[in-house]
């Protein structure tokens, strides 16, 4: 960068064609007298100060310099933290996306097997219920069973009875002069028919 302030500076002090100081031999007095005769040739102080300042500008150019590079390597940083970064969020989004829905899937395959688990279970448990209910009224349905066969039985006597009670039925006679004597046969209950009542003998008499 002061590259050519410096070569400036240099052939100041040393000079191309003998430069200020000569050959480097010449007394620095012949200097002053020779500045001092007006030729407008800078003194050595002068020289002196413009080679601080050289030294100053190069040394602040040095600065400068390695202050863009520290500032270029620090956004070089901040651009590489912010892409791993970016990087790192992206990743872990990834596998916080495929953790939830392993979560999700684990939790609907449970559920699912829970859910199958309780209908079988409350299925077990009806018939459980069904069968111990059937097994307590069992007798009370055998009874009630043996209790209408029972009335069926007594109601076909009592019909049977009640149609076969008035029937007529043959009477077988006998010849027997001068009366007809008649046997009259028996029902089903034991009843006489219609007209004929019983004698002291035991042989009904119409």
């Amino acid at each position: 960068m002061f590259g050519n302030r410096r070569s400036a500076g240099a052939s100041i002090l040393s000079g191309a064609s003998g430069g200020m100081l000569g050959d480097g031999s010449t007394n620095i007095n012949v200097l002053g007298a020779t500045a001092g005769s007006g030729s407008g040739a800078p003194t050595a102080f002068q020289a002196w100060e413009k080679s601080c300042e050289d030294t100053l500008a190069l040394q602040g150019g040095l600065y400068q310099w390695a202050l863009t590079q520290q500032n270029q390597r620090f956004e070089d940083r901040e651009r590489l933290n912010s892409e791993l970064f970016g990087v790192y969020i992206d990743g872990r989004n990834r596998t916080d996306a495929l953790i939830e829905k392993n979560n999700t899937d684990h939790f609907n395959l449970y559920k699912y097997t829970r859910d199958a688990d309780d209908d079988i279970r409350k299925e077990l448990s009806d018939l459980k219920a069904e069968l111990a209910v059937t097994k307590a009224i069992r007798p009370y349905q055998d009874k009630l069973i043996q209790c209408e066969m029972e009335k069926m039985f007594t109601a076909g006597i009592n019909y049977t009875d009640r149609k076969t009670c008035n029937v007529i039925y043959g009477v077988v006679t006998l010849p027997n002069e001068p009366t007809v004597t008649g046997l009259v046969g028996r029902n089903a209950c034991g009843c006489l028919p219609y007209g004929f009542t019983q004698p002291a003998s035991g042989t009904p008499a119409q």
